[in-house]
């Protein structure tokens, strides 16, 4: 159903799941969880409307010869819509001396974002970092599906070696990416090694990029339809 998790801006040791079919309102909320994975897991069709000023910090740990990723919100189905006026604030970090990180929004399994307004920042990956998921996309090895953006004010940080800041991680996909409309504004630092800052990672892959509407990346208006990465 609808729910407000309401933070009055104190920090919490705590991760979300948020159950398919659910309409959450976060409201001052910082997350910063000791325990390794995300801090917020849809597990489908989702809507999260951001209010006041609100913070995820993820963890990604090694262990068995594998990484646990920790995103700051991970789709593991359907389709997750942000929206609302508030913002959102992003940090990846790694438990262990590993050097690995998930994506700040990422999906799975053809699982879908769409980004409809916010003020969303999602923040550099840690200086020393071998790998990580997009700033807004899928995650080393994974699929996600179509990454759809029609308003807000976002900011995606470096990524590290050869990930996307919006599309696919180094060694994964994503679907197509849309970004329109005259209420979008995008900043984004492309990563070292990474072949595009939209599109698709270095060794990964990503279906058809589009930008039109008016929107604004890295200071351009685009009023005509672009179509490839960027």
């Amino acid at each position: 159903g609808k729910t407000t998790i309401k933070g009055n801006g104190q920090q919490k040791n705590l991760q979300i799941t948020v159950e398919a079919d659910a309409e959450v309102t976060l409201e001052d909320v910082v997350l910063a969880p000791s325990a390794t994975g995300n801090a917020i897991t849809c597990k489908g069709d989702a809507t999260i409307i951001l209010t006041g000023s609100n913070s995820l910090t993820a963890k990604t740990d090694y262990s068995n010869y594998s990484y646990h990723y920790g995103s700051g919100i991970y789709v593991e189905s359907g389709t997750l819509t942000i929206d609302g006026k508030g913002s959102l604030n992003i940090s990846r970090e790694y438990a262990g001396d590993y050097w690995s990180v998930g994506a700040g929004i990422g999906a799975g399994s053809g699982a879908n974002i769409v980004i409809e307004s916010g003020n969303i920042r999602v923040d550099d990956v840690p200086d020393d970092s071998f790998e990580s998921g997009a700033g807004i996309g899928s995650l080393p090895g994974e699929s996600c599906g179509d990454i759809t953006i029609n308003g807000g004010t976002i900011s995606i940080g470096k990524p590290y070696w050869y990930s996307a800041c919006i599309g696919s991680a180094q060694s994964g996909s994503c679907g197509n990416i849309t970004i329109s409309g005259e209420s979008t504004v995008i900043t984004y630092t492309q990563g070292i090694h990474a072949p595009c800052g939209i599109g698709n990672g270095g060794f990964g892959t990503c279906g058809t990029v589009t930008i039109t509407g008016g929107a604004t990346v890295n200071g351009v208006k685009y009023i005509e339809t672009h179509t490839g990465t960027l």
